[in-house]
C-alpha cells in the first residue's frame, strides 16, 4: 500500500508483482527472475540423449514469494515444453520439519528447484539423498546463499556437490570495487570476525548494497 499511503518502501528483494510498483525500492530483481536464469542454463548444459530434464520443485505453501516463483516456473517450462518437462511441485506448509513425503515424491526428476531456506534446505535434500535422488539441485540467493551457515551447521555438504546457484549481485571473488570496499570495511570494524566463514554467505553483501 505504499503508493497510497505516499510512503517509499525500501527492500532488499522483491517479486514481479512489486517491481512495477513505483513507490517500490528493491536492491535486487524478482527471485521468478533468478529462477529463469537457473532454467536457462540448464537448457543450454543439457545432455539431450538423455531426454528432456524433468524439472520439479519445493516450496512452502500460502505464501507469496514462493507460490509466484512456482507459477512462473510452470509458465517458463510450458514456453519451452520442447526443452523442459514440468515434473511438479511439493507445497507443505511452512510449519512442515520433516521432508520425508516430498522428497520420496520428488525423487523422479532430473532436477529440483528447492527454493526454501535454512535447515528447510538441508533437512529437504538430506531426505532427497537418502531415497536416492541423484540429481541436481537448482536454487538462488534467496534460497541457498541467504543461510548458508544453517545449510552447513544442518547437512552433510556431500548432499549439495554440484548444486548451481544463481544470485544477483558481486561474489567474494570478484575483482570490483564493491567487494574490495566490503573486505576493507569488513577487517576495519570487524576485526575479530573470520572473513573466510563470512566469504561463504551473503549477509555482508547485501548488508553493504
Amino acid at each position: 500500500q505504499s503508493e497510497n499511503d505516499g510512503i517509499p518502501s525500501v527492500g532488499s528483494s522483491s517479486d514481479t508483482n512489486s517491481m512495477p510498483e513505483a513507490w517500490y525500492l528493491g536492491q535486487y530483481g524478482a527471485p521468478e527472475l533468478s529462477d529463469e536464469v537457473l532454467l536457462q542454463w540448464l537448457m543450454d548444459t543439457w545432455d539431450y540423449s538423455k531426454g528432456k530434464p524433468k524439472v520439479g520443485m519445493l516450496l512452502m505453501s500460502g505464501i507469496p514469494f514462493y507460490e509466484n516463483q512456482r507459477e512462473h516456473v510452470i509458465a517458463f517450462c510450458q514456453k519451452h515444453s520442447d526443452k523442459l518437462e514440468w515434473f511438479g511441485a511439493e507445497a507443505p506448509p511452512p510449519t512442515t520439519a520433516t521432508w520425508t513425503t516430498e522428497a520420496e515424491r520428488l525423487k523422479g526428476c532430473d532436477v529440483i528447484m528447492p527454493i526454501v531456506s535454512g535447515v528447510s534446505l538441508a533437512n529437504f535434500v538430506k531426505e532427497a539423498r537418502a531415497r536416492g535422488f541423484q540429481g541436481q539441485f537448482l536454487s538462488h540467493q534467496e534460497g541457498a546463499l541467504g543461510f548458508w551457515g544453517q545449510v552447513k551447521a544442518a547437512s552433510d555438504p556431500q548432499d549439495f556437490d554440484g548444486m548451481v546457484v544463481a544470485t544477483w549481485q558481486p561474489w567474494w571473488d570478484d575483482d570490483n570495487e564493491s567487494i574490495e570496499q566490503i573486505v576493507t570495511y569488513c577487517l576495519k570494524y570487524n576485526p575479530e570476525i573470520d572473513l573466510q566463514e563470512y566469504k561463504t554467505a551473503t549477509g555482508y553483501i547485501s548488508g553493504w548494497f
